[in-house]
C-alpha cells in the first residue's frame, strides 16, 4: 500500500530518534510533530499494518527492517536535497532542511542522481581558475527577481522574427503535457513567425518545427527576449 506523505514523515522522525535516543516512545513523536496522542497512535498503526514498525500498546516502537530501509531512503534523499539548497542555491541551513523535507516526497531517482551531479560539479570544478560556486555565489548576489519578472512577456507580446526564450508555462496537467508535445517546453528557444491571415492562430519555430497556437493559450507562456529588431 501506499506511503502518504506524513507515514513517511513518521518513518524518517522514527529513524532519528531510534538513532539518537536507542527507544522510542509515543511520547517522543507528540513532541516531534506537535501532535495529539490519539494522531500518532493512528499514524503507528497503519504503519504496522503496513509491516514497518512494531509496537505494543504503551510499548516502545521500533522500525521493521523494511521500515528501516525505507526511512534511509527518505533521509538519503533529504541529505542530498539539504546539500544542493545550501551549497548551490546558498540558501539558509535551517530554510534548506525545510524546504529538502518538502521536495523529498516528489523528487524522482532520475531528477535526484542529476542533483547529485550538479552539486558535484558546482562545488568541485573551475572555470578560468575561478570555482564555480563562486561565480554562482556573486550571481546570486545581484541577482534582481523584480527585473527578471519583469523582464517576462507572454508569448503573443513577440514581434515579427523576434527570438525569446520559454521560461515558464502556466498550465498543469493534461493541458501542461499537450503544450510539451507541440513543443513548447521550458528552456526552448522559440521565433515568431507570423500571424494568420485572420490574425489567430500565431505562428512559431521552435528548433525545425513550425507550430500554430492560439492567441488565448499564447497567454500561458511567458518568454524573455534572446534579441529585439
Amino acid at each position: 500500500m501506499k506511503l502518504t506523505h506524513k507515514m513517511e514523515d513518521v518513518l524518517s522522525a522514527l529513524w532519528e530518534l531510534e538513532r539518537d535516543n536507542k527507544v522510542v516512545r509515543v511520547r517522543d513523536l507528540e513532541l516531534f510533530f506537535g501532535i495529539k496522542t490519539s494522531s500518532v497512535i493512528d499514524f503507528l498503526r497503519a504503519l504496522k499494518k503496513r509491516e514497518l514498525v512494531n509496537h505494543e500498546k504503551y510499548g516502545y516502537i521500533e522500525l521493521t527492517e523494511e521500515g528501516q530501509k525505507i526511512a534511509k531512503k527518505i533521509q538519503y534523499k533529504r541529505n542530498i536535497l539539504k546539500r544542493f539548497f545550501i551549497e548551490v542555491l546558498r540558501l539558509k541551513p535551517s530554510i534548506a532542511l525545510k524546504e529538502a523535507c518538502a521536495f523529498e516526497h516528489y523528487i524522482k531517482e532520475e531528477t535526484l542522481q542529476n542533483i547529485v551531479c550538479t552539486t558535484d560539479f558546482v562545488t568541485e570544478h573551475q572555470i578560468k581558475g575561478v570555482y564555480v560556486k563562486d561565480e554562482l555565489t556573486d550571481y546570486l548576489k545581484t541577482f534582481n527577481k523584480d527585473n527578471y519578472i519583469q523582464s517576462l512577456i507572454p508569448l503573443y507580446e513577440l514581434k515579427k522574427e523576434e527570438t525569446a526564450i520559454i521560461e515558464e508555462i502556466n498550465v498543469k496537467n493534461k493541458k501542461l503535457k499537450i503544450f510539451n508535445d507541440m513543443g513548447f517546453v521550458v528552456g526552448r528557444n522559440i521565433k515568431f513567425i507570423e500571424e494568420s491571415p485572420l490574425g489567430d492562430p500565431l505562428i512559431f519555430q521552435i528548433e525545425d518545427k513550425i507550430i500554430p497556437i492560439t492567441k488565448i493559450d499564447s497567454q500561458n507562456i511567458l518568454v524573455k527576449h534572446t534579441n529585439k529588431n
